[in-house]
């Protein structure tokens, strides 16, 4: 990976941070399309999938918005694709965002994958995230019974 340089013109970690800003003030002005296009240069090799013992570790969030732009935008494998490459301490609100598209989309197998995926990883995570781990567990279960009712 790419060490922090002195030299911050170069610094391929201040690029990609100064692109992010820029992708979020596009996005904010309601112009997805270039937010999407910024926020696509703002994730660079070596640079958000950095070792996870360094200060940037798990610094995802490019991916992250990009993959709520794309929703946005309606295209929903796009975000999905976003999602599921978050890593580190957001990996488990990826798979919610995952989950809740695939939903969307009709894929019932996929969102209980997912779902599946928040309640095992969770399951004995602090008091404050039990109530997502329950509402992974409840949409479980809405899907499932969902799936019976339209098997009969």
């Amino acid at each position: 990976f790419r060490a922090l340089q002195p030299d911050t013109a170069s610094n391929p970690i201040v690029a990609s941070i100064a692109l992010e800003l820029q992708g979020l003030l596009a996005w904010r002005s309601c112009d997805l399309i270039r937010a999407e296009a910024i926020m696509k240069s703002a994730i660079q090799d070596n640079v958000y999938f950095l070792d996870f013992n360094t200060p940037f570790a798990g610094r995802h969030q490019p991916g992250w918005y990009l993959a709520e732009i794309r929703e946005e935008l309606g295209v929903l494998p796009g975000a999905i694709d976003y999602f599921t490459t978050i890593l580190g301490p957001y990996v488990v609100p990826g798979w919610e965002g995952t989950a809740d598209l695939y939903e969307g989309l009709g894929n019932t197998d996929e969102a209980l994958r997912y779902d599946g995926l928040i309640a095992k990883v969770w399951a004995n995570a602090d008091a404050e995230l039990q109530p997502r781990v329950e509402a992974a567990r409840s949409r479980m279960e809405a899907l499932l019974q969902a799936r019976v009712r339209e098997s009969n």
